[in-house]
């Protein structure tokens, strides 16, 4: 079972987007690969976003950066939503 880390960024302007990221580790899995998701939603649990890391996991700052770009970058964010009904899943939790 992976690990599931909520995150806070900080702002200027208030926004509804809430952020986590869920990693799993190679032992955890069949192909023997660091996998990291970083997730997004928004308060209304209306639109939910994706972005996969397979094998090579990310730098420490690139999440966060995506977070933030998320919040002020329309186009960057919408580039990200998905329509996946796992992703739902993953969110009723938390």
């Amino acid at each position: 079972m992976g690990i599931w880390s909520d995150f806070k960024i900080k702002s200027r302007r208030k926004h509804p987007w809430l952020f986590a990221t869920y990693t799993e580790f190679p032992s955890e899995r069949q192909d023997g690969l660091w996998y990291e998701a970083f997730l997004f939603r928004n308060e209304d649990r209306t639109t939910f976003g994706l972005h996969e890391f397979n094998g090579d996991l990310p730098q420490r700052n690139v999440v966060p950066s995506m977070a933030k770009r998320c919040v002020t970058d329309e186009q960057y964010r919408q580039s990200m939503i998905s329509e996946d009904k796992e992703i739902k899943k993953w969110w009723k939790k938390h």
